[in-house]
């Protein structure tokens, strides 16, 4: 069995729908979305999740964006 520590932890303000991870074929709103970034560790690897504050959330594998100041490190 393996841990699974909370990285990062943070309140955000997504630019669109988006969440900052778009995925090819897909549409979203334009207008900003209020959410969550969530970086948890397991295994030896991160694992970054995109949240909006209605509770939709996914796996975000290639970030276009990293929230400033966050420590994390870039893609």
């Amino acid at each position: 069995m393996w841990a699974v520590t909370v990285l990062t932890a943070q309140e955000m303000l997504w630019n669109d729908g988006a969440l900052g991870c778009p995925e090819a074929g897909q549409t979203y709103t334009d207008a900003p979305v209020p959410g969550y970034w969530v970086v948890v560790g397991a295994a030896g690897a991160a694992y970054d999740y995109r949240l909006t504050s209605s509770g939709s959330y996914r796996l975000c594998t290639n970030p276009s964006s990293v929230p400033p100041g966050s420590g994390a490190p870039e893609s």
